[in-house]
């Protein structure tokens, strides 16, 4: 027993190292502009759905999104008019509006008007809505 009657636990030879820490194996936990930039002229030259794929990661970075509501996102959530998208929050948070910069209306415009008519903003080489297990996949 160690202090305050904690457990003290030996390493085992053979078993693989502990975890490190988040803290202690990098400096910070949010992307940089140059780095989600970085990533999305990466996302362009990759594949014939780079557009796509760079409007996805500026979407998500920028308005905070879980892949799933990225993924549930639909035209319905973006208001070109106002320049809005309401985001369905989802794992209890609150569903809220936010505003949409020109670089992000400029791309999404693009994107619809690249597309056949759906509901969803992302979709696959295959007409299909865009899922989490595909995305995770693809990048």
């Amino acid at each position: 027993m160690g202090e305050n009657g904690t457990v003290v636990r030996f390493r085992v030879v053979g078993e693989p190292p502990r975890r490190q820490r988040n803290i202690d194996r990098r400096p910070r936990e949010y992307l940089t502009p140059a780095e989600v930039e970085l990533l999305m002229v990466t996302a362009r030259k990759r594949g014939r759905y780079g557009h796509r794929d760079a409007t996805m990661i500026l979407i998500a970075w920028r308005h905070g999104l879980r892949v799933k509501e990225l993924c549930n996102l639909e035209w319905s959530q973006i208001d070109f008019k106002h320049g809005l998208l309401h985001v369905a929050r989802l794992k209890g948070s609150i569903s809220t509006t936010h505003p949409l910069r020109g670089i992000e209306l400029r791309a999404l415009r693009r994107l619809q008007r690249g597309q056949e008519l759906s509901r969803h903003v992302w979709m696959t080489e295959r007409g299909a809505p865009m899922t989490t297990g595909g995305w995770v996949r693809h990048c």
